[in-house]
């Protein structure tokens, strides 16, 4: 998988302290700003090590409502000049209490106003003797946000987003093939280490790695291939054309693909159907998406349905397209153990988020979350990608694409080919016109406008998590109890199904 430099975390926090609130006119109670820069010290000053919060102070407050008769206030913090985060209080008239903060900053108030708010405690949180609980590291941390297929825009959901940051950790972590991501090899098998299920039915029976030989089975490209031949999808076509028609053939190629997923002639069939399911969404692709983003767009297009009722069958169904069971366990969050990671977290309406961890503050407990609608890739230009990738296989930053051996090799070989074309005019009594350039000179050129056009390329790339107290790029860290009448989903165990191949 690409380079695991990505989406990381914004914190969340709950918790009381025995400063009166006094309101003023505007509403705002008049000591919460001292009071939020006073809690930004004291986590600056934790073992929490969050960097962001040094020496920030408030940025600006926003009234959030209230809930059950108490107010809550998003409180946005700064470092001159740069937003740092965000602190998230709510006020009863008698204290304060911290419910969530985060070094994201984009806007969190979708998921804040579903908070609920704690009952009030005398006792407040002890910042000095924070520790992490447990976490899970590696989960790709997927944006929700705008692309594009073909000529129709595209909104990755945040269910979708979420699913997919889960699915791709089991599928690295556990080496299980659930998406066919380019450039992992020829089967696709090398994430983390091959796919045992694959390899042990490869070597056991090695007529699964090849097409059937009977007369009357059809590959999927040749079914597909017949079939857009009969939708005239073929010919020359505009730019526009092209971009529209990619969907089509997607909408073709999907009941095929689906088909030979859940009941393939043996595992090679199931191996090239998901290539196919991945090769089509790619062509389709016109905006800008990671790995893990292309995922949530597949799961999201194909695999889950608007009603999060079934979210559970469509999970199911996913892993049983790949020939496999999977064991679901839905409980309330207040009930979710420390090792079910990472887990689905779904509020009330539409937010969902992943569990990535514990952090325990004083006497409070708090979970790390991430919501992908303020989550953060990293953008980069194909070429800046291009050189990081040399360098970690310990190659030099920039290939040597002009002064090396086969650049003077292909200016040899344009030269000789104009040498021979001098000849066969001068033959037939042709006047010949020399070019206008060296070959030397045109390869050169070449050379730059594709270095130019590399640069200008952007790529984006999924930051992953590392601990339950990285808090920028998406992850906050929540109490607990603000949480507990949300619902989680996570993955207890998966199995073998038994729709493997009819030949095997």
């Amino acid at each position: 998988m690409i380079a695991r430099t990505f989406l990381f975390a914004s914190i969340i926090f709950c918790f009381i302290s025995r400063i009166p609130a006094t309101a003023t006119q505007g509403g705002v109670p008049d000591e919460l700003a001292a009071f939020v820069e006073r809690t930004a010290a004291d986590i600056d000053a934790s073992p929490l090590n969050i960097p962001q919060f040094k020496s920030a102070t408030v940025d600006g407050i926003e009234d959030l409502g209230k809930v059950d008769g108490t107010d809550r206030y998003l409180c946005w913090l700064k470092t001159d000049p740069n937003r740092v985060g965000y602190i998230a209080v709510a006020s009863d008239g008698k204290s304060f209490q911290v419910l969530a903060f985060s070094a994201t900053t984009l806007p969190p108030q979708y998921f804040l106003k579903n908070l609920q708010v704690p009952q009030a405690q005398q006792e407040s949180l002890d910042f000095a003797h924070a520790n992490q609980v447990s976490a899970v590291a590696n989960v790709p941390l997927v944006a929700a946000t705008k692309t594009s297929l073909g000529t129709e825009s595209f909104e990755i959901s945040e269910l979708a987003a979420s699913v997919s940051a889960v699915l791709n950790y089991w599928q690295s972590e556990k080496k299980i093939l659930l998406f066919r991501h380019a450039g992992i090899g020829h089967w696709g098998l090398e994430l983390s280490g091959p796919d045992s299920e694959y390899t042990r039915r490869f070597k056991e029976n090695p007529t699964s790695m090849q097409e059937p030989e009977d007369p009357n089975w059809q590959s999927l490209q040749k079914e597909f291939d017949e079939a857009i031949t009969s939708a005239g999808l073929r010919g020359r076509q505009t730019a526009e054309g092209i971009a529209r028609n990619r969907l089509r053939r997607r909408d073709i190629l999907k009941p095929m693909v689906r088909r030979r997923l859940l009941d393939p002639v043996n595992a090679r069939e199931r191996l090239d159907a998901i290539t196919q399911e991945q090769g089509a969404l790619d062509a389709s692709l016109t905006g800008l998406a990671s790995l893990c983003m292309k995922d949530a767009m597949l799961l999201q297009a194909d695999y889950l349905d608007s009603d999060r009722r079934n979210l559970g069958r469509n999970i199911e169904m996913f892993f049983k397209t790949r020939g496999r069971t999977v064991q679901l366990e839905s409980p309330p969050f207040e009930r979710m153990t420390l090792d079910a990671f990472p887990g689905l977290l779904m509020g009330p309406g539409d937010p969902a988020a992943v569990v990535l961890g514990y952090v325990d503050i004083g006497p409070e407990r708090f979970a790390s979350v991430l919501f992908p609608k303020t989550a953060q890739p990293i953008v980069t230009s194909l070429a800046q990608r291009t050189r990081e990738m040399r360098i970690a296989r310990g190659l030099p930053p920039e290939s040597d694409q002009v002064d090396g051996g086969q650049f003077e090799k292909d200016v040899a070989e344009m030269r000789a080919a104009e040498e021979q074309k001098r000849k066969a005019f001068e033959a037939r009594g042709i006047p010949y016109q020399p070019p206008e350039k060296d070959p030397a000179q045109v390869l050169r050129e070449g050379v730059e406008r594709i270095r130019a056009l590399r640069e200008a390329s952007p790529v984006a790339e999924d930051r992953f998590s590392v601990s339950s107290v990285n808090v920028e790029h998406g992850v906050h860290l929540i109490r607990c109890s603000a949480l507990r009448s949300w619902q989680v989903l996570y993955i207890a165990g998966v199995g073998v199904a038994d729709n493997w191949g009819r030949n095997e």
